[in-house]
Protein backbone atom coordinates (compact mmCIF):
# COMPACT_ATOMS: atom_id res chain seq x y z
CA UNK A 1 0.00 0.00 0.00
CA UNK A 2 2.60 2.49 0.82
CA UNK A 3 4.83 2.07 -2.26
CA UNK A 4 1.63 2.12 -4.52
CA UNK A 5 0.68 5.20 -3.04
CA UNK A 6 4.29 6.83 -3.39
CA UNK A 7 4.24 6.07 -6.97
CA UNK A 8 0.15 6.78 -7.72
CA UNK A 9 -0.82 9.01 -4.89
CA UNK A 10 -4.27 9.80 -4.01
CA UNK A 11 -7.51 11.14 -5.50
CA UNK A 12 -9.32 12.94 -2.57
CA UNK A 13 -13.09 13.31 -2.30
CA UNK A 14 -14.75 16.59 -3.20
CA UNK A 15 -14.96 19.18 -0.80
CA UNK A 16 -18.83 19.20 1.56
CA UNK A 17 -18.62 23.16 0.75
CA UNK A 18 -16.74 25.21 -2.01
CA UNK A 19 -14.63 28.09 -0.67
CA UNK A 20 -15.06 31.91 -2.10
CA UNK A 21 -12.97 31.52 -5.30
CA UNK A 22 -14.55 27.76 -6.26
CA UNK A 23 -17.85 28.64 -5.89
CA UNK A 24 -17.07 31.83 -8.47
CA UNK A 25 -15.38 29.48 -10.47
CA UNK A 26 -18.70 26.96 -10.55
CA UNK A 27 -20.54 30.06 -11.51
CA UNK A 28 -18.27 31.01 -14.48
CA UNK A 29 -17.60 27.89 -15.70
CA UNK A 30 -21.51 27.22 -16.16
CA UNK A 31 -22.09 30.54 -17.60
CA UNK A 32 -22.78 30.32 -21.36
CA UNK A 33 -22.64 34.43 -21.54
CA UNK A 34 -19.04 34.68 -20.66
CA UNK A 35 -17.85 33.48 -23.93
CA UNK A 36 -17.52 35.85 -26.92
CA UNK A 37 -20.35 34.59 -28.62
CA UNK A 38 -22.86 34.05 -25.35
CA UNK A 39 -23.25 30.61 -26.22
CA UNK A 40 -20.85 28.68 -24.75
CA UNK A 41 -19.64 28.01 -21.44
CA UNK A 42 -16.68 26.16 -20.40
CA UNK A 43 -18.89 23.28 -19.57
CA UNK A 44 -20.02 23.33 -23.16
CA UNK A 45 -16.97 21.12 -24.14
CA UNK A 46 -16.34 19.60 -20.64
CA UNK A 47 -19.49 17.81 -20.01
CA UNK A 48 -20.27 15.82 -16.80
CA UNK A 49 -21.97 13.24 -18.90
CA UNK A 50 -18.98 12.64 -20.73
CA UNK A 51 -16.25 12.41 -17.83
CA UNK A 52 -15.60 15.95 -18.27
CA UNK A 53 -14.54 16.13 -21.57
CA UNK A 54 -17.23 16.49 -24.78
CA UNK A 55 -17.29 12.90 -26.27
CA UNK A 56 -16.28 14.65 -29.88
CA UNK A 57 -13.06 14.17 -32.11
CA UNK A 58 -12.84 18.03 -32.55
CA UNK A 59 -14.29 20.30 -30.23
CA UNK A 60 -16.32 23.42 -31.55
CA UNK A 61 -14.92 26.92 -29.84
CA UNK A 62 -17.04 30.17 -29.55
CA UNK A 63 -16.03 31.20 -32.97
CA UNK A 64 -17.97 28.18 -34.33
CA UNK A 65 -14.78 26.69 -35.40
CA UNK A 66 -13.58 23.20 -34.53
CA UNK A 67 -10.57 22.85 -33.01
CA UNK A 68 -7.54 20.75 -33.49
CA UNK A 69 -8.58 18.25 -31.02
CA UNK A 70 -11.36 16.80 -28.51
CA UNK A 71 -11.48 18.77 -25.03
CA UNK A 72 -9.24 16.69 -22.25
CA UNK A 73 -11.03 15.84 -19.31
CA UNK A 74 -11.59 18.13 -16.36
CA UNK A 75 -12.09 15.88 -13.97
CA UNK A 76 -9.21 15.22 -11.37
CA UNK A 77 -6.89 17.68 -13.70
CA UNK A 78 -5.65 20.28 -10.83
CA UNK A 79 -2.30 17.93 -9.38
CA UNK A 80 -1.35 17.10 -13.15
CA UNK A 81 1.78 18.31 -14.29
CA UNK A 82 1.13 19.64 -17.30
CA UNK A 83 -2.23 21.04 -18.84
CA UNK A 84 -4.29 20.21 -22.20
CA UNK A 85 -3.14 17.46 -24.34
CA UNK A 86 0.12 19.51 -25.62
CA UNK A 87 1.02 19.87 -21.89
CA UNK A 88 2.28 23.45 -23.14
CA UNK A 89 -0.29 25.21 -20.17
CA UNK A 90 1.84 25.33 -16.43
CA UNK A 91 -1.57 24.67 -14.70
CA UNK A 92 -5.07 24.82 -14.78
CA UNK A 93 -5.91 28.59 -14.12
CA UNK A 94 -3.04 29.15 -17.12
CA UNK A 95 -5.36 26.85 -19.43
CA UNK A 96 -8.18 28.67 -18.03
CA UNK A 97 -7.04 32.29 -18.54
CA UNK A 98 -5.84 31.42 -22.36
CA UNK A 99 -8.80 29.44 -23.56
CA UNK A 100 -10.54 33.15 -22.74
CA UNK A 101 -8.43 34.35 -26.05
CA UNK A 102 -8.83 30.70 -27.67
CA UNK A 103 -11.67 28.63 -27.47
CA UNK A 104 -13.73 31.22 -25.98
CA UNK A 105 -13.50 33.60 -28.55
CA UNK A 106 -12.66 36.62 -27.09
CA UNK A 107 -9.79 38.75 -29.32
CA UNK A 108 -7.63 39.60 -25.80
CA UNK A 109 -7.79 38.94 -22.54
CA UNK A 110 -8.55 42.63 -22.13
CA UNK A 111 -11.62 42.55 -24.18
CA UNK A 112 -12.60 39.18 -22.09
CA UNK A 113 -11.91 41.17 -18.93
CA UNK A 114 -14.52 44.53 -20.02
CA UNK A 115 -17.01 41.98 -20.70
CA UNK A 116 -17.06 40.18 -17.22
CA UNK A 117 -17.27 43.14 -15.80
CA UNK A 118 -20.11 44.18 -18.22
CA UNK A 119 -21.66 41.03 -16.69
CA UNK A 120 -21.73 42.12 -13.30
CA UNK A 121 -18.92 40.07 -11.71
CA UNK A 122 -17.26 42.25 -10.33
CA UNK A 123 -18.90 42.25 -6.75
CA UNK A 124 -18.63 38.36 -7.20
CA UNK A 125 -14.84 38.55 -7.95
CA UNK A 126 -14.42 41.37 -5.04
CA UNK A 127 -15.62 38.79 -2.74
CA UNK A 128 -13.61 35.69 -3.97
CA UNK A 129 -10.56 37.68 -4.07
CA UNK A 130 -11.01 40.10 -0.82
CA UNK A 131 -7.28 40.67 -0.60
CA UNK A 132 -6.50 41.50 -4.13
CA UNK A 133 -6.46 45.12 -4.98
CA UNK A 134 -7.59 44.25 -8.83
CA UNK A 135 -9.72 41.41 -8.03
CA UNK A 136 -11.88 41.39 -11.57
CA UNK A 137 -8.45 40.08 -13.88
CA UNK A 138 -8.24 37.35 -16.12
CA UNK A 139 -5.29 35.71 -13.97
CA UNK A 140 -8.27 35.77 -11.43
CA UNK A 141 -10.71 33.99 -13.75
CA UNK A 142 -8.46 31.22 -14.05
CA UNK A 143 -7.47 30.66 -10.50
CA UNK A 144 -11.71 30.82 -9.75
CA UNK A 145 -11.83 28.40 -12.67
CA UNK A 146 -9.15 26.34 -11.22
CA UNK A 147 -10.25 26.22 -7.65
CA UNK A 148 -13.63 24.17 -9.35
CA UNK A 149 -11.50 22.43 -11.25
CA UNK A 150 -10.04 21.47 -8.09
CA UNK A 151 -13.56 19.96 -6.27
CA UNK A 152 -13.81 18.14 -9.45
CA UNK A 153 -12.32 14.56 -8.15
CA UNK A 154 -13.64 10.98 -8.60
CA UNK A 155 -12.24 9.15 -6.17
CA UNK A 156 -12.47 4.92 -6.50
CA UNK A 157 -11.98 2.10 -4.41
CA UNK A 158 -8.30 2.01 -5.21
CA UNK A 159 -8.03 5.55 -3.55
CA UNK A 160 -10.02 4.55 -0.61
CA UNK A 161 -7.56 1.29 0.02
CA UNK A 162 -4.28 3.78 -0.58
CA UNK A 163 -6.25 5.97 2.02
CA UNK A 164 -6.30 3.23 4.31
CA UNK A 165 -10.12 3.41 4.53
CA UNK A 166 -10.80 0.26 2.78
CA UNK A 167 -9.87 -3.23 1.87
CA UNK A 168 -8.72 -4.28 -1.69
CA UNK A 169 -10.00 -7.48 -3.39
CA UNK A 170 -7.78 -10.24 -3.27
CA UNK A 171 -7.19 -10.22 -7.10
CA UNK A 172 -6.50 -6.73 -7.08
CA UNK A 173 -4.16 -7.05 -4.29
CA UNK A 174 -2.21 -9.93 -6.52
CA UNK A 175 -2.54 -7.64 -9.55
CA UNK A 176 -1.16 -4.24 -7.60
CA UNK A 177 1.68 -6.37 -6.28
CA UNK A 178 2.56 -7.99 -9.72
CA UNK A 179 2.77 -4.33 -11.02
CA UNK A 180 4.45 -2.82 -8.28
Amino acid sequence: RERARALFGTVSPPPSELSGPAALGRRLFFDPRTAADGKAACVSCHLPEHQGADGRRFSLDARGELTQRTSPTVFNVVDQLAQRWRGDRKSAANQAEDSLKGSMGWPSLEAAREHLRTLGYEPLFREAFPDDPEPLSTANFGRAIEAYEATLTTPGDFDRFLRGEAPLPDEARRGLERFV
